[in-house]
C-alpha cells in the first residue's frame, strides 16, 4: 500500500505507588511520576519455564541472568534435557 510502518519497542505497565496512598499505572516514560513522589514500583514478572538439550544449560543461564532473571530450579528430564525455571520481568522477555 506504500505505507511506512511505524516500528516501536513494546511496553509493559509499571504499578508506581506514590506517597499519600495513591497507585498508578505508568507504561511510558513519559508518563512517570516526579521520582521525588514515588514510594514503590512494581514490575510485572513471568515464571518461565525452558527446555533446552543439556549441553546448552550454560548459554540458556547466561540468557536468562542477563534478562534480569531469578533462578527458581533446575530438573533433568529424560532423552539429555533439562527443564530450567527463572522469574523473569515482563519487559525482558517481549523486547
Amino acid at each position: 500500500y506504500g505505507l511506512d510502518p511505524v516500528v516501536t519497542a513494546p511496553s509493559v505497565a509499571y504499578r508506581v505507588h506514590l506517597r499519600g496512598g495513591e497507585e498508578v499505572l505508568v507504561d511510558s516514560a513519559d508518563k512517570y511520576p516526579d521520582p521525588g513522589a514515588v514510594e514503590a514500583v512494581e514490575e510485572p514478572f513471568v515464571e518461565a519455564s525452558v527446555l533446552a538439550p543439556f549441553e546448552a544449560t550454560g548459554g540458556v543461564m547466561d540468557l536468562c541472568q542477563e534478562a534480569r532473571g531469578e533462578f527458581v530450579d533446575m530438573q533433568a528430564t529424560s532423552e539429555g534435557r533439562v527443564r530450567l525455571q527463572y522469574n523473569l520481568p515482563l519487559a525482558e522477555v517481549i523486547t
